[in-house]
């Protein structure tokens, strides 16, 4: 059975193949920046790259966000985001097909919050921190921050899948457990010592065995490893196109 243990101070090893395709993979990402940067429209692809980003996100959860409604609704809440997000909740509709796109876009919106907080508001050169993880957390799933929404990590067992329950191949930690394994988390995503692409794949599996909240992992995740990448320098002045 497999359960999550702390993975601060382990060495992975990675396959030559693995580590060729991580050098590909950066060395694009890296030429993308310079050319944006060199050519002046950075802060234009960093908008651009920051939306499709949230898009493909909602529909990696199978879902299907209207782009039109989407820029819609950014031009409607440009301005104070809190005062944005209670804006939208108060709207019974606003070029929705139903309830469910509605629902949808505000998905999406609130990922795009969450990346540009990421890439706009945080200094890359400060630590990964518990603190982070709750604030990119609360911003995906409710766009406001962890001081205005009360957001905390999981307090009650994890609900295993029938599969893993029959099978006994996963374990969960308990809450108590989970204080001292984000902290081991975040102090494995602090270091130097793997490719930043490969640093954010090791920390994310990480965090989706720990569970440290009871739904919204994989949007959370995916926002960890742009921390990751960014606080590592691979891209500063272009949201990541992970």
């Amino acid at each position: 059975m497999y359960k999550p243990v702390p993975i601060g101070k382990q060495v992975f090893a990675l396959s030559p193949a693995t580590q060729a395709g991580i050098a590909r993979a950066e060395a694009m990402m890296i030429r993308m920046e310079d050319r944006a940067c060199s050519g002046g429209v950075d802060r234009a692809l960093m908008h651009t790259l920051a939306r499709v980003e949230a898009v493909s996100t909602i529909r990696i959860e199978g879902k299907r966000p209207s782009l039109g409604a989407i820029l819609h609704l950014e031009a409607y809440l440009d301005g104070n985001r809190a005062e944005g997000v209670s804006r939208v909740d108060s709207l019974d509709a606003y070029d929705f097909e139903n309830d469910e796109a509605r629902a949808t876009a505000l998905e999406v919106l609130r990922f795009l919050s969450a990346v540009r907080y990421l890439y706009y508001e945080t200094d890359p050169d400060q630590p990964l921190t518990p603190d982070t993880l709750l604030d990119i957390h609360s911003l995906c799933m409710y766009g406001l921050p962890a001081r205005e929404t009360g957001v905390h990590f999981r307090r009650r067992r994890h609900d295993q899948s029938a599969a893993d329950a029959a099978t006994l191949v996963y374990e969960a930690p308990e809450p108590e457990e989970l204080p001292g394994l984000v902290e081991d988390l975040c102090a494995f995503a602090n270091k130097d010592a793997y490719a930043p692409i490969g640093q954010a794949a090791i920390a994310h599996f990480q965090f989706e065995s720990i569970k440290p909240f009871k739904s919204g992992l994989d949007k959370t995740g995916r926002l960890m490893c742009h921390a990751i990448m960014r606080k590592r320098g691979l891209m500063r002045s272009v949201v990541a196109p992970i």
